[in-house]
């Protein structure tokens, strides 16, 4: 399981990366137009007044996708020391990044179900 956890924990990373230059369909202005990643929106012409408003949003998702990323990288760290409950809270953080875009990225959360499925941990014990 470690080998494939690893490879899904890599896959995760670089998709979250790439959120924002692979993007999905955001409307943006009084007219709906589509914009579908940061550099569509870097490229909007400065005279567009929702240009701001979706280049905002793009760098956010940018953001977002590269602190899962950070997250996911911890996941790996402590998958390397055998930390599987470490594992799974790095992954539960990236799920809580990803919570706001999961409609589009649905990038963390099938990888968070998946661990609690698989490793299905006991309550911690009361100290």
């Amino acid at each position: 399981m470690d080998k494939d956890l690893e490879q899904q924990l890599r896959q995760a990373i670089d998709r979250s990366r790439q959120w924002a230059s692979d993007g999905w369909p955001v409307t943006f202005g009084d007219r709906g137009v589509v914009v579908s990643s940061l550099s569509q929106a870097q490229n909007l012409p400065v005279s567009a007044v929702y240009r701001l408003v979706a280049v905002g949003y793009w760098r956010n998702v940018d953001q977002i996708g590269h602190e899962a990323a950070a997250w996911g990288e911890k996941a790996l760290r402590h998958l390397a020391d055998n930390n599987l409950r470490a594992v799974e809270a790095a992954v539960y953080y990236a799920c809580y990044l990803e919570r706001p875009l999961a409609r589009y990225a649905a990038t963390w959360q099938p990888l968070s179900s998946l661990l609690q499925r698989t490793l299905d941990f006991p309550a911690a014990p009361d100290e």
